[in-house]
């Protein structure tokens, strides 16, 4: 009886002795990293630390996948990646980590459309990353999907999937447009466009589309005026925006529009009737300098100025003109009051006695008076 009981004893304190060995080996490797479903992605990134990006691509086309912005080396294939820190790679779940990759076509094909469904800023192409088919999603917030469909070479596009731009320019200018914000190459020279992805020039239609294009002058002709169809879209930008020389963009295209371009000689003088007028009032102490856009360079010393464009500085008529001016005062003095009178929208101040005064729909006269500080 003694021996059963003893041999029943010793079996226990076995069993007991292996599983607690079992245990403190799967405690040593980290509490259960052996298991094939724990979501990590081989170098301690999972879903508790980086939004999941999967992308479904057809099978024409794969994704290498670049843990940072440096998309110089090879990268790694992949159907699945993290949102990360653009610099250093570490896992991101705060809203501003992003992806970075490539997209790899098989010979004769290429995009036809990317696709991105969940929460995030902005999806920036080959002008931003600075490699071709290299793409970034930024400001992750959510996980995402990420469809990629691509086409023959040369597949002819519907154009009814974008919204139609139509260039009226002068004898002395032409247009060449590019298919994204990447302006270094393949632009084609027309008279016609259609609204875009900024970063993967698909045509959209979706109120994010935007066009960009180059204005070539003949020699001796620069900029007189550039318009559009008003409503249709968000902003013009202008050279000093797009870094491109005589570089434009149109952005968040809602309609069809009109492009109006018209081109003056070099050195041209200004017709004035085409800005409303404003005159600055200023007792003796205080004078104002005038500058033709919102970059305020190069401004001028005057009583008397005329509504433009913010932008490129050409005198307007339609409601949208401003001026832009400081105001400099003698030593020991500073401004006691500004009226104006005419129509316009809105005063705003810049900071050190900078001024805008915005969307001009008459003359205005400027009163400036100051007093001692």
């Amino acid at each position: 009886m003694k021996k059963t009981f003893l041999a029943v004893l010793l079996a226990a304190i076995l069993c007991f002795a292996f599983v607690g060995c079992s245990g403190t080996n799967n405690s040593g490797n980290g509490g259960g990293t052996n298991n094939p479903d724990a979501g990590s992605q081989g170098d301690g990134t999972s879903e508790e630390t980086g939004y999941k990006v999967t992308f479904a691509c057809d099978n024409n086309v794969s994704v290498l996948v670049y843990k940072t912005q440096d998309m110089s080396g090879t990268g790694e294939k992949a159907t699945t990646a993290y949102s990360r820190d653009g610099s250093s790679g570490d896992a991101l779940k705060d809203g501003n980590g992003q992806v970075n990759f490539k997209l790899v076509f098989k010979d004769g094909y290429e995009l036809k459309d990317i696709d991105v469904d969940g929460e995030y800023n902005n999806l920036k192409g080959s002008a931003d990353t600075g490699v071709e088919n290299g793409y970034r999603i930024t400001k992750i917030a959510s996980d995402l999907t990420v469809t990629v469909a691509s086409q023959a070479e040369n597949t002819a596009e519907d154009l009814s999937q974008g919204y139609k731009i139509t260039f009226v320019c002068d004898e002395h200018v032409s247009v060449v447009v590019y298919k994204t914000q990447d302006m270094s190459s393949g632009g084609e020279q027309t008279n016609t466009a259609y609204s875009r992805e900024s970063g993967t020039g698909t045509l959209t239609k979706s109120g994010d589309g935007q066009v960009n294009f180059m204005l070539v002058f003949d020699d001796g002709y620069e900029l007189k005026n550039i318009t559009a169809t008003a409503g249709n879209y968000n902003n013009i930008k202008y050279p000093n925006e797009t870094e491109v020389e005589n570089g434009y963009r149109i952005t968040k295209i809602t309609g069809d529009l009109t492009v109006n371009v018209s081109s003056q000689e070099e050195g041209a003088a200004e017709d004035l009737t085409q800005g409303y007028k404003i005159t600055f009032v200023c007792d003796s102490h205080v004078s104002v300098t005038v500058y033709k856009t919102q970059e305020m360079t190069d401004g001028e010393t005057t009583n008397t100025a005329y509504s433009r464009d913010g932008d490129n500085g050409a005198l307007l008529k339609d409601g949208n003109g401003q001026v832009n001016f400081v105001l400099v005062f003698d030593n020991g003095y500073e401004l006691d009051d500004i009226v104006i009178t005419g129509t316009y929208k809105n005063k705003k101040e810049l900071g050190d006695n900078g001024y805008r005064i915005t969307k001009i729909e008459s003359e205005l006269t400027i009163t400036i008076s100051s007093k001692q500080s």
